[in-house]
């Protein structure tokens, strides 16, 4: 069972709150956002009161108080999550999101998962209309861009002999040529090699998710 004193520690470990935008992750969100057709596509990460967007595609805003947040309702659930109508939900209906201006009407996500079982945020996606429960392809995309973005972070950390061999296919995502999945083994192809996560600039070309994010990065000479 998933503790809080868990999950945030998880979440310290990782060391990605506030850390500037990185195209690997935006890429994601935007390609999630058109894949299912939702104006807003979030990863979302839940703190101890805020929810705090590493990537965020159709949202201005950074952050929010977490007592507003879908996502700290949905980590609760081990799997998807879904409100086709949020005023059809008693949980939601009264939800600033809801009522304000940002009228949000659907919410649909999958958890962030680390390799110590923690759901440390969400990986979802928002509509202002109601609309049909999300059909299993698109769900299939999303586990696997969820994994992928938890696989980055882990990366980030350059702990590569921890790393897990967690398989995110994202050839599912629009624009995205079927290739190899990402797996953090794949990391480890050059022998003495260092597993290092490098972000890209925001000048960096746009390139295939799998290409654009993750590289072997060999040590200094001793």
């Amino acid at each position: 069972m998933q503790t809080e004193t868990l999950r945030l520690a998880e979440l310290r470990r990782l060391r990605i709150l506030d850390t500037p935008p990185e195209r690997y992750f935006d890429a994601i969100v935007e390609q999630v956002a058109e894949l299912t057709d939702c104006p807003v596509a979030l990863i979302t990460l839940v703190d101890s009161r805020r929810q705090w967007f590493k990537a965020r595609h159709g949202l201005a805003i950074t952050q929010s108080r977490r007592e507003l947040s879908f996502c700290t309702h949905a980590i609760r659930y081990q799997g998807a999550f879904e409100v086709c109508d949020t005023l059809a939900d008693r949980r939601f209906r009264e939800n600033l999101f809801v009522t304000g201006t940002k009228k949000v009407r659907y919410y649909a996500g999958v958890p962030l998962v680390t390799r110590a079982g923690a759901r440390i945020g969400m990986l979802c996606v928002l509509d202002v209309r109601a609309r049909d429960p999300m059909p299993e392809s698109h769900w299939r995309c999303l586990r696997s861009s969820a994994r992928a973005v938890v696989a980055a972070m882990e990366a980030r950390q350059q702990s590569s002999a921890s790393m897990p061999d967690t398989s995110a296919d994202i050839s599912c995502l629009p624009g995205i040529s079927r290739s190899p999945a990402i797996t953090a083994s794949s990391l480890h192809r050059r022998g003495a090699g260092v597993a290092r996560y490098e972000p890209l600039g925001e000048r960096a070309p746009a390139r295939t998710l799998r290409n654009a994010a993750l590289r072997l990065v060999k040590p200094a000479s001793a």
